[in-house]
Formats: structure tokens, sequence, C-alpha cells
């Protein structure tokens, strides 16, 4: 298989859905040594929102956060506060520049080529070893190299890199433990992100115990009246 014979066979493989929706997922933040897990039911629209809600505690849920394509909401319920931020300040605490269409590939198994705008996969090349194919970006006008590997034969993505050699930034994506869902299609369900910049680190791992694509389950996302508004 060529590199042109590759990519098709990624995009004519890509998951074709509208909605999907991660019931109980368990998610576990660590920052710099600190961590913090809870539990968590995930819903994607696609193309324009990512609504998360963290498991309710004695009944009462805790957050609920939007992701739409401009700007990010958490509605903090225990202090009736809605919490506003956009993608660069996000990106500027985080350590790496996130956008709306990065976080849906990620949680769909779905391919981003870094940096946005630089163009297709058809600007990678393709190498293989024993497990899987590797498509390189070579490097970028900004510096940055992106490393993509996938699955043969159901040429699902296994992981993604991307590094800036010259700042010491490394962003690392991982996918394991695929389940069959769907009719049979593949799709992980551990999500591993880390993200390292000099001595600072941060990592981000999604277990997944129920996947429903383009099923009756669904979350909305609505301001109630009378919260403060802060902007982090």
């Amino acid at each position: 298989m060529n590199e042109r014979e590759l990519i098709k066979a990624i995009e004519d493989n890509a998951l074709d859905y509208q909605h999907l929706f991660f019931r109980r997922a368990f998610v576990e933040f660590k920052q710099n040594g600190k961590s913090q897990a809870v539990r968590a039911n995930i819903y994607i629209r696609k193309d324009s929102a990512i609504i998360v809600s963290v498991i309710p505690v004695m009944g009462i849920e805790m957050y609920r956060l939007q992701l739409s394509k401009n700007e990010i909401i958490v509605l903090d319920r225990l202090n009736r506060k809605v919490m506003r931020s956009d993608y660069k300040s996000l990106s500027q605490r985080f350590l790496f520049d996130f956008n709306f269409l990065q976080f849906q590939q990620i949680l769909s198994n779905g391919v981003f080529v870094f940096p946005e705008g630089r163009g297709s996969l058809r600007s990678f090349k393709m190498q293989r070893d024993s497990m899987s194919y590797l498509l390189t970006s070579g490097t970028n006008q900004d510096g940055s190299h992106q490393y993509l590997r996938f699955m043969p034969d159901a040429y699902r993505l296994l992981s993604s890199e991307v590094q800036f050699p010259d700042r010491d930034i490394v962003m690392e994506l991982a996918y394991s433990d695929f389940l069959k869902v769907d009719g049979g299609f593949l799709f992980p369900s551990l999500i591993f992100m880390e993200g390292q910049r000099l001595q600072d680190s941060i990592t981000l791992s999604i277990q997944l115990s129920s996947i429903e694509v383009d099923g009756s389950q669904s979350l909305n996302f609505s301001i109630p009246s009378g919260y403060d508004e802060v902007h982090f």
C-alpha cells in the first residue's frame, strides 16, 4: 500500500456519526503531580457542541460543561456560577494550542492535522513497521513535527504526537483497548493524552465503559437564571 492508498483507506474508514454518547466515563486529570478523578457523561453533537456532565454526588450534579466552536462554558452547580473562557486562554494554561475541532477529533478517534489550516494528510509521508502504519509531517512552518500511527486493516488512529523541538513542547495522544461498536466498528475504550513543556506536565485519561453512536441518549445545555458570571 502506498501513501495515497493508505490515506484513502483512512478517510474511507473514518467513523460516520452525528451524535456520540459516552456513559459513565472515568476521567482522570493530572498536572505536575496533582491529580483529580471524576465520572462523567460525555455527549458530542458533531461540529456543534461537546457537553460534559460530571456525575451527580448524592443526586446533585456538580458541573456541566459545554465546548462550542468559540468558547467554553462551565456551570458550577454548587456555587451557582457560570464560568466562561475561550480556547486562547485554555491553550495558555494547558501548554498546547487547542480548538473545538481538535477536542472533537480527539474524543471521536478522528484525525486532526496540526497546525490547523496547514493542509491535509496528503502532505504526510508514510512508513510502515511490523505493527502499524506511520505518517510523518516533516517540519512545519511553526517548527513543529506531527506523527500519526494507524492500525492495519481497520485503519483506526492509534496515536498522534506533535513536537516542538526548539521549545521543548510535546503533546502525545494514544488510543487503546478497542471495542466493537455500531455494528462492528472498532472504537477505543481508553483515550490518553499527555502534554509536556520543559518541566511542566499534564495528563488526561478517559476510560469509556459505554459508547453509543447515533443513539437516543443526549445531554442539553442551558444557563439558569441567577448565576454569577466569571471569566477564567
